[in-house]
This record gives structure tokens, C-alpha cells and sequence, in this order.
């Protein structure tokens, strides 16, 4: 069994997909998994050292 608390649905989504055979259960407790395609965050872009922005 692994259980995920908050902020730790998307780890422990990443590892469920990873080895879903050494996993009987997965528990999102006040978490949950997000929907494939989905972000928890998306990139924001670095600005250049010149500041240009690319």
C-alpha cells in the first residue's frame, strides 16, 4: 500500500505507474491523482541572461 497526504498525490502517482505490481493500493488521503495530460505546474520560462526573454 502506498498512501499520499496533499502534495503527495503526484508522487505517488508517479511511482504507482512505475511498479503498479509491487502495489495492492494506492491512497490519496485529501489528495488525488490528476487527469492524464495534466500538470501540477507548468514551466514557467527562464529569462536570458540578457534579458531578452528567450
Amino acid at each position: 500500500m502506498l498512501v499520499g497526504h496533499s502534495g503527495g498525490g503526484m508522487p505517488v502517482q508517479q511511482v504507482a505507474q512505475r511498479v503498479p505490481a509491487r502495489l495492492a493500493r494506492v491512497v490519496y488521503l485529501d489528495s488525488g491523482p490528476l487527469p492524464d495530460g495534466v500538470a501540477q505546474s507548468t514551466p514557467t520560462r527562464r529569462r536570458s541572461r540578457s534579458g531578452s526573454g528567450r
